[in-house]
């Protein structure tokens, strides 16, 4: 399945499997629902300035 994104920024734990299991990267803002959710293309944040960091992550290993 196509999903025409480069990242999702999200904390619902279903979208974060899906997308991970395509191998897109996921930030996953911490929520108690959604702390099983574990994979290698879920990144982790607990506000908008982890996520930028994140971002800045995952665009630094794409150069």
């Amino acid at each position: 399945m196509h999903y025409g994104v480069d990242v999702l920024i999200d904390d619902a734990p279903h979208y974060a499997e899906e997308l991970a299991a395509a191998q897109k990267p996921v930030i996953l803002f911490d929520q108690p629902y959604n702390l099983s959710i574990e994979n290698d293309y879920v990144h982790r944040a607990m506000n908008w300035l982890e996520v930028k960091k994140q971002i800045d992550h995952l665009a630094s290993r794409c150069k």
